[in-house]
């Protein structure tokens, strides 16, 4: 695999600087996903710390280092190896708690329509909880139960006079959504699964339906 990834990169590189371009192989801007498993991981892993989680070569006089991470950051969402999605789920949860905390005050202890706050917190709040989970592969139900969670305080909020104050958190996130009208999030990803399969089946170009 090490001398696959070798070659990749170089031939990236190549066609890179045949177009006019360059690769910044900096750390944070061209990094390496590698979940080292298998025979010989342990020795592997040891090499890869010694260097400093760095592959390097030399290839026609020029010296490559590619830098070896767990997780990459890439157009806001995080990818992690092992199919796991922990650093995204807090990611997702901190940016709709945030924007909640920045309504909750100024706007929703307003006596406005239970109605009219559920298209609000749709808009601003669960819009950016939802942001490019329909794409997460291999996420367990533990996971998706996390991140269904974090909203649970926030959407009790909103049963401010529908609900007794003793009785809004003893029921789980999914039935709080439907009490407020609102679709449960794990149902709003699903919506989406299928929203994007659909644009893959009617826009992608044919060229690669014949790969």
């Amino acid at each position: 695999i090490e001398e696959v990834i070798k070659a990749l990169v170089t031939s990236f590189d190549l066609a890179a600087q045949s177009r006019g371009l360059q690769v910044n192989f900096d750390r944070g801007k061209t990094e390496l996903l590698w979940n080292v498993i298998g025979k010989g991981a342990k020795a592997t892993k040891q090499t890869l710390y010694s260097q400093g989680s760095q592959l390097t070569w030399d290839h026609q006089g020029h010296l490559y280092r590619l830098h070896i991470c767990h997780a990459y950051k890439h157009l806001g969402t995080w990818t992690q190896t092992k199919h796991r999605h922990a650093r995204e789920v807090l990611a997702r949860a901190s940016a709709a708690r945030q924007q909640w905390g920045q309504l909750a005050r100024p706007f929703f202890r307003r006596s406005l329509s239970l109605a009219t706050k559920v298209r609000v917190f749709q808009a601003l709040v669960v819009s950016k909880m939802l942001y490019n989970v329909h794409t997460w592969a291999g996420v367990k139900q533990e996971e998706m139960e996390h991140w269904n969670n974090h909203l649970r305080g926030p959407i009790a909020l909103l049963m401010k006079g529908v609900l007794a104050p003793q009785r809004k958190f003893r029921h789980p996130t999914d039935t709080l959504c439907a009490w407020c009208g609102m679709l449960p999030l794990p149902q709003q990803v699903h919506l989406n699964r299928l929203r994007f399969a659909k644009r893959l089946v009617h826009r992608c170009p044919t060229i690669t339906w014949r790969l």
